[in-house]
């Protein structure tokens, strides 16, 4: 209908059965064996597919689509598409223009090419599913209001994922003529294309991850629809397979096209120390040129040492625009035999202060799985600011550290807290696995217990046993801003959790806050009585987890 803005995840099964009501024996049925009747469910999801195409070619509002993991065979899929786009036998049906976001990740886009006695695709098959991309390259170029897509896991092969990326090859450009007469053949840079995502004028995010694209997937096709797509702001490449030597070509045309602001290159050990440092250069070069950078980059699990996050904080340095910085499961404490362990722990915590410093507004900043020691952590507590800072800390908008699974033991976590503690603005930390005991446990609770910004504190995965009483209880008589405290996978007694779950409840944190007074107001109260709302609106739960 057309007040239906969202259709999610909608399965095959469920549109078989509705379309299975409404078309007059179109319900499964079971055998005797009781194994499906496969004849009589095709038949129904054809016929659910019909209605369901119908439907989102007549809806006129429909701004978001997700249809991922709903196993739709490519001849589905198109359908889709084509009902989104102009119907060919029917002018007046013009193609979709209120569709923002569309989401048909982790299902088969394309069919595979079939092979034939020889290995190769037959060439009458090859034609047909040549012809199929080429149609669904021309649907996504007819919708005209698409800002996200998500073709995630969609499994296409280069050539298929050539033509949705970059469009069809215009006839004329098979062979180029010089002006003096004689044949040359097109050089692959040089032909012209139409209908491909590349000159979608619209699209500002686009997902590709779990494409097994590798180097020849970003030197041909990531680096032209960079050079020619002006407008995508943020792209994701999780998982994309080998990509050491294309990552060289991914940074050249980043330096032509200035204007991504959202990069996610996670998942891809194929980077490394090499990758980094030409990403580097390109953000140094641009920052230089036009003052741009970007806004959020997933560098995580890209098989980076101290040596390659010192390179990549250069270039991170060289902006000021930055928000979002992952560098989760890198080698903090390896790099070339020049310095010893602990000494390139030391360089990359300072190269990642520079970073901090450089981009104020830094929000999120994640090392998990980093291989941070005690003398890490103690160095990265010293940039956070606490130590080196008169009035405030120098990252003063950080909202969010998660700094698990390394083994800091009790006086890195020591350092670190004392210089979260002052942040203004911090409401997640994370400090998962990271060999904290019951005494370091109560320590944390000392320190955070007049902090007036922490949401949600991550503990699970430690060697906490006992919890004293009169430390968690002054912690909640004087913390009204904690709603989440993790504390799984420890080594609590059941006694033990009955004496947190008593004290950690919803009453007893009104209660304490009732005493603190009117300057300890949250902002949720504050805004309350400034529009005086009504008193008895419901509240967040406070969540222990044990």
């Amino acid at each position: 209908g057309a007040a239906v803005r969202t259709l999610a995840s909608v399965p095959a099964a469920m549109l078989a059965g509705a379309a299975g009501g409404g078309g007059g024996g179109g319900a499964r049925s079971v055998g005797d064996g009781g194994s499906e009747d496969l004849r009589e469910y095709e038949w129904d999801l054809d016929s659910a597919l019909d209605v369901f195409s119908k439907a989102l070619r007549e809806n006129k509002s429909l701004q978001e689509l997700k249809l991922c993991c709903t196993s739709m065979h490519p001849d589905a899929t198109l359908a889709v598409f084509a009902s989104l786009a102009t119907d060919v036998d029917n002018i007046s049906a013009r193609a979709n223009d209120t569709l923002m976001s569309l989401d048909v990740s982790h299902n088969y886009l394309l069919k595979p090419l079939p092979a034939g006695a020889d290995g190769a695709p037959e060439p009458a098959d090859q034609a047909a599913l040549r012809q199929q991309v080429e149609e669904l390259s021309g649907f996504l170029h007819q919708l005209v209001a698409l800002r996200r897509l998500n073709l995630s896991a969609t499994f296409p092969t280069l050539e298929q994922m050539t033509v949705l990326m970059l469009g069809v090859p215009s006839a004329i450009d098979a062979n180029r003529v010089h002006d003096d007469g004689f044949l040359m053949k097109a050089r692959p840079n040089k032909v012209e294309r139409d209908h491909g995502v590349a000159e979608n004028t619209t699209l500002t995010e686009l997902d590709l991850s779990h494409i097994p694209m590798g180097d020849k997937g970003l030197e041909d096709v990531m680096h032209d629809l960079l050079k020619v797509n002006k407008r995508l702001r943020a792209l994701h490449l999780r998982s994309i397979g080998r990509c050491s030597v294309g990552v060289k070509a991914l940074a050249e045309v980043l330096q032509v096209n200035q204007h991504l602001q959202v990069l996610d290159l996670s998942n891809n050990s194929g980077i490394k120390d090499e990758g980094a440092r030409q990403l580097s250069s390109a953000m140094v070069h641009n920052n230089r040129h036009s003052g741009d950078g970007f806004l959020s980059l997933n560098m995580s699990g890209t098989a980076l040492t101290a040596r390659g996050v010192e390179d990549l904080c250069k270039g991170l340095c060289a902006m000021s625009s930055l928000i979002h910085i992952d560098l989760s499961n890198s080698h903090l404490d390896a790099g070339p035999p020049t310095r010893k362990p602990v000494e390139w722990t030391l360089a990359a915590a300072q190269a990642i202060g520079g970073v901090l410093k450089a981009n104020p507004g830094l929000r999120h900043l994640s090392l998990s799985r980093c291989h941070l020691s005690t003398a890490g952590a103690r160095a990265l507590a010293y940039e956070l600011g606490l130590e080196n800072m008169t009035y405030e800390p120098s990252c003063s908008w950080l909202e969010t550290l998660d700094v698990s699974y390394n083994p800091l033991g009790e006086a890195g976590v020591h350092n670190l807290v004392e210089a979260l503690q002052g942040h203004p603005r911090l409401r997640f930390a994370s400090l998962a696995a990271v060999n904290l005991t019951s005494a370091g446990f109560n320590e944390v609770l000392q320190q955070f217990e007049h902090n007036k910004s922490l949401e949600q504190l991550d503990l699970r995965h430690n060697f906490i046993k006992t919890v004293n009483p009169k430390v968690f209880a002054s912690f909640n008589a004087n913390n009204t801003t904690l709603r989440r405290v993790d504390l799984r996978w420890n080594r609590i007694d059941e006694s033990e959790c009955a004496a947190l779950s008593n004290l950690f409840t919803l009453r007893a944190k009104a209660a304490a806050a009732a005493t603190i007074g009117e300057e300890a107001k949250s902002l949720r109260r504050q805004l309350r009585d400034l529009l005086d709302l009504d008193e008895t609106a419901e509240e967040e739960p406070y969540v222990l987890l044990l």
